[in-house]
């Protein structure tokens, strides 16, 4: 009995290093063998929250990641934005102080119109370029979201049935739901 209890208290035994356990493969390492029912659970709720705590933390930091660069890019659209009724403002400027030179309003706005055109179909292709990125990071955040979520109902499926072995069977004492 002692040296059952001083092999569940051995840190060594459950302690989880990467090569242990491939759960892709479905190798097991020879020291699961000779552990009891107890230990083996133990062994493998650590893993399963080893793993998914890892997984957890690569997706807060990709999810951060993705907001900084969602950041970025929401401050880029509005200057794109700006700049493009920047530009806008311009043109009608440039007309105005032509015509004020004594140009009539078609030589104004041919004068005008090319390089408008030209400044802001830029802004604009750099601005729906802007807006697809965004849409794209948005769309990361709501996968990262949902991936933890995932990830935490992962994480209690696991440890629902260590949880259920500590109770009373069902019929076998009191109930642990009461009656509606």
């Amino acid at each position: 009995m002692s040296s059952e209890q001083s092999s569940e208290e051995s840190p060594d035994d459950l302690v989880l290093s990467a090569g242990d356990l491939d759960m892709s493969t479905q190798v097991l390492p020879e020291k699961l063998y000779s552990m009891s029912t107890p230990e083996v659970t133990r062994y493998m709720e650590r893993y399963v929250t080893a793993k998914c705590d890892a997984r957890e933390s690569d997706l807060l930091n990709e999810y951060r990641k993705d907001r900084e660069e969602r950041d970025k890019l929401e401050v880029e659209f509005s200057r794109a934005g700006s700049a493009t009724g920047r530009a806008v403002r311009n043109h009608i400027t440039l007309q105005t102080i032509l015509r004020s030179r004594g140009a009539s309003t078609k030589t104004a706005q041919l004068a005008t119109q090319t390089q408008t055109r030209s400044v802001l179909s830029r802004l604009v292709r750099e601005r729906d370029d802007l807006e697809a990125r965004l849409n794209d990071c948005k769309g990361r955040l709501l996968t990262y979201q949902q991936k933890a979520r995932s990830l935490g109902s992962i994480l209690v499926e696991e440890k629902r049935p260590s949880d259920s072995a500590d109770r009373t069977p069902r019929g076998a004492g009191s109930t642990p739901h009461k009656a509606t």
